[in-house]
């Protein structure tokens, strides 16, 4: 429909308030070099830019990149430790754009027997179904999927029916989800 709300406007509105919150995390726990492992999709691409955006403005060194294809997958995770471990050994935080990825790197972690979190903090997005599961339990990022939902629905409804959509963008909110990994 044209002008309708997209799943897009609605559950990524700006990304830079749990972005910033990530980071800020990061960093209140004592993190000092950090890294990001992202897909190379729009919205994992955005929430890059948010992190590193708010690294700068807490004065740390530029954060690592490491960019895998669309979709995340485990792989992309271990590799994406792998690389950024040989370029910056002495990384100690990592914000991974899906929980799966951050699945992999904590695979990849218990493979090269790196203690996750006192020698490397991580932290997801998504929380998935299995990010509780985990050892250690991933921390991550919630977003509310059902108010999503809701929301978008209202959107169409009110365009088929003739009403005006006043919101571009809707901001449901997120909630970090405090587990083991960081």
């Amino acid at each position: 429909l044209p002008g309708a709300a997209t799943a897009e406007q609605v559950s990524q509105p700006e990304m830079r308030d749990d972005l910033n919150a990530v980071c800020r995390r990061l960093h209140a726990g004592g993190r000092r070099c950090l890294a990001v492992i992202a897909a190379d999709d729009e919205r994992a691409l955005r929430r890059t830019a948010a992190f590193l955006d708010t690294a700068r403005s807490l004065h740390l060194r530029q954060p690592a990149v490491y960019q895998v294809p669309a979709p995340a997958t485990l792989d992309g995770g271990r590799s994406g430790l792998r690389a950024l471990l040989a370029q910056h050994p002495d990384i100690d935080g990592v914000f991974c754009s899906s929980d799966v990825l951050a699945l992999g790197l904590l695979i990849e972690a218990l493979v090269l027997g790196i203690k996750v979190p006192d020698r490397l903090a991580v932290i997801g997005f998504g929380d998935v179904y299995f990010a509780r599961d985990l050892h250690p339990a991933l921390t991550t990022v919630r977003i509310d999927g059902t108010r999503m939902g809701e929301e978008a629905a209202r959107c169409i409804v009110d365009r088929v029916e003739g009403r005006a959509v006043p919101e571009r963008v809707i901001d449901i909110g997120f909630t970090i989800i405090e587990r083991a990994s960081a």
